[in-house]
């Protein structure tokens, strides 16, 4: 602290000296390098240096933050890779026995396990699948994506054409519906999505949920071609 606060200028006592009966006197640059106001800039000097070559603390951090996004944006696009394909071929994700000693946990976890072999981002962090509220939450936002494609294409093309299908399922009806519309001088048909019409299947009913979701996509001022509905009795 001395050499910082006071200088120094008697260099006859910058090294150490022996007097009577051999005793070391340490000098002054001995005891300035062992103090702890000149360990503690050795320290940062060094860190300093070291920075030069490994990048500064903030950039260090900020490059273990970069690489765990993309880490985990890695692990994510292979799970929807896995979740996509066993929805495009009709296949349940849930297994009838999920536990660990089960020899078939499912098509989703048994997928996930055959990813995680050749996968070594997708092993690290893989322990166990989604919960199945994950894996709805993944294939609505992908149905989404999907859906929104479909409208802009029935925008570009100004009509469209419907189809209703009711269909029942224990107490529960539902009613499938799809559309029709030309793209590129072909007819294009798709499926838009299911409606819980449970309540009340009178035709008053039906028309008005009908109408709701078509303005919850926006096609409400699209012009409608045909509509054919099919109710069971």
């Amino acid at each position: 602290m001395e050499f910082s606060t006071k200088g120094f200028r008697n260099w006859k006592k910058i090294f150490g000296s022996r007097g009577k009966g051999s005793k070391y006197t340490k000098s002054k640059l001995e005891l300035h390098s062992i103090c702890q106001y000149h360990l503690t800039c050795m320290t940062k000097w060094h860190a300093h240096i070291q920075s030069k070559t490994t990048g500064s603390v903030h950039t260090l951090v900020t490059n273990a933050h970069r690489d765990k996004i993309l880490e985990n944006r890695d692990y994510m696009l292979t799970l929807i890779d896995i979740i996509l394909f066993l929805a495009n071929q009709g296949v349940a994700f849930r297994g009838h026995i999920e536990n660990e000693t089960s020899l078939n946990q499912g098509n989703l976890k048994e997928a996930c396990k055959l990813m995680a072999k050749y996968n070594p981002t997708f092993a690290l962090n893989y322990a166990k699948p989604t919960s199945w509220l994950i894996q709805n939450e993944i294939i609505e936002i992908c149905a989404k994506y999907v859906r929104n494609t479909i409208v802009e294409d029935i925008t570009s093309a100004g009509m469209y054409s419907l189809s209703c299908d009711e269909s029942r399922c224990h107490k529960e009806e539902q009613l499938a519906v799809c559309v029709r519309y030309p793209k590129n001088l072909k007819v294009e048909e798709r499926f838009v999505g299911f409606l819980d019409v449970s309540q009340s299947q009178n035709a008053d009913s039906l028309i008005g949920a009908l109408l709701q979701f078509l303005n919850y996509l926006n096609l409400d001022k699209i012009n409608i071609m045909v509509i054919h509905m099919t109710v069971l009795a």
